[in-house]
């Protein structure tokens, strides 16, 4: 993605997304999708074909709500994990920490892996909360102890041709 210089009074980081698109993120936290203004927005999804809007608090929020009503759980858990990523974001690490249990405890509760987001999605470093290893950490082994799935396919199910 190519970013924009936007106008230094702007609210809004504008990148441009290829082979087409735009994508629409606050500079500050807690900012609503409400004060985008409707006609900008119209005008960058005509010109762009569209319009991604991230960062936007009010929609995990939105979402958590929907899926809560229609008792979606995984998706709960995955609106909690976005809303610790924005509480990371805004350097709020205890709501972040305290989001990030109540998805761990969700997923559990459902037999749920672990989502794609297992620590906040943040460009800052936390060297208090790393520990150093002699190893890197090692794969459980899968089937018939192989580190990794086989490729074969079963002579059953018939590959592409």
């Amino acid at each position: 993605m190519k970013s924009l210089r936007p106008h230094p009074s702007s609210r809004f980081d504008v990148e441009v997304m290829s082979p087409y698109g735009m994508m629409v993120r606050p500079r500050m936290a807690r900012t609503d999708t409400t004060e985008v203004p409707v006609p900008v927005a119209r005008e960058l999804a005509r010109e762009h074909r569209l319009l991604v809007l991230r960062g936007f608090e009010d929609l995990h929020h939105e979402a958590r709500t929907l899926r809560t009503r229609a008792d979606l759980r995984p998706g709960v858990a995955e609106s909690l994990e976005s809303l610790a990523a924005l509480a990371a974001d805004q350097e709020s690490f205890s709501e972040a920490a305290r989001l990030l249990g109540a998805a761990a405890a969700l997923r559990t509760e459902i037999g749920l892996a672990a989502g794609r987001r297992t620590r906040p999605a943040t460009t800052q470093t936390w060297p208090a909360l790393e520990t150093p290893s002699a190893s890197p950490p090692s794969t459980p082994p899968g089937p018939k102890g192989r580190l990794f799935p086989s490729t074969k396919r079963s002579p059953s199910i018939p590959g592409p041709r």
